[in-house]
């Protein structure tokens, strides 16, 4: 899934012409895989299956999130159910994390089965907007690659080279998987 479009980036740059539509539509593409890469995980909605093991406690952290909705809990071969009211035997969960009223994630190895659905629907706002800066870099640099100072008469312009701008890296900081689970 691209985290940004094409009419993004060209309003970003500032291009009416669709002479560069190919090229601006590849660099989106490769941008998104690139910040995939960058945050250890897939943002978009979509259904996870995980069998884990069990640490013997009541609370366990989903290793995809945000998490909008559960298919399955199992622990042991017994199907957990929601919980029907606060602090009622059964599941409760969050966005990142699952809590088991009267069950416990018994100590087991892949004894532990969640099927749920987590990611976003919709592209984060600040992620797209980070997504449409990087590829409008990308498609800037493409006439000085490898160039890190130009001298146009007495002056000399220098460009900062990094693989993700500041900007476009603190948005995505805040989305990353730092712990692995």
């Amino acid at each position: 899934m691209d985290f940004t479009t094409l009419d993004a980036v060209k309003l970003w740059l500032g291009i009416t012409s669709t002479a560069d539509d190919d090229l601006l539509t590849s660099l989106i593409t490769a941008v998104s895989a690139a910040m995939v890469l960058y945050l250890a995980r897939d943002i978009s909605s979509q259904n996870y299956t995980e069998t884990r093991d069990g640490s013997g406690g009541t609370r366990m952290a989903f290793q995809n999130y945000p998490v909008t909705a559960i298919s399955q809990v199992q622990v042991d071969g017994t199907n957990i159910p929601p919980s029907p009211a606060p602090l009622q035997p059964g599941y409760v969960f969050d966005d990142r994390f699952i809590t088991l009223y009267g069950y416990c994630f018994t100590a087991g190895r892949s004894n532990v089965q969640l099927g749920y659905t987590a990611g976003y629907a919709d592209i984060p706002a600040e992620i797209a907007q980070a997504a449409t800066e990087l590829a409008a870099l990308r498609y800037a640099e493409k006439d000085r690659i490898g160039v890190n100072a130009q001298s146009v008469g007495s002056e000399t312009v220098h460009y900062l080279v990094r693989t993700l701008p500041m900007s476009v890296q603190a948005v995505l900081d805040a989305y990353r998987k730092v712990i692995p689970l």
